[in-house]
């Protein structure tokens, strides 16, 4: 724990994406001095990773909640591709030499 820890492993990386500069900063510097160890990061990263996350966990489960919304919203995409797509297999069987699906 008194060794310095080098700031460029994965973990301090991730931790910086849920930081500002200046705890960037404060952690960095506390890394770099020794008497710290990784589980405190890694607490503190669960911490910030669940906060950021909160609001799409709870949309997550409000649309699970709403299981025809996300049926109809999927199947609406089905359609759109295959609308997009259509054009794009049937110039791909044409240059192929191949006819239209059965």
């Amino acid at each position: 724990m008194e060794a310095p820890k080098d700031t460029d492993q994965t973990l301090f990386q991730l931790w910086s994406l849920f930081a500002t500069k200046p705890e960037r900063e404060a952690l960095f510097a506390r890394a770099a001095a020794g008497g710290m160890g990784y589980g405190e990061v890694k607490k503190d990263l669960a911490d910030r990773a669940l906060a950021y996350f909160a609001s799409m966990r709870e949309h997550r489960v409000e649309l699970a909640q709403q299981k025809g919304l996300v049926e109809d919203v999927l199947a609406d995409g089905v359609k759109r591709a295959r609308a997009l797509a259509a054009p794009v297999f049937e110039a791909a069987r044409e240059a192929a030499g191949v006819g239209a699906p059965r």
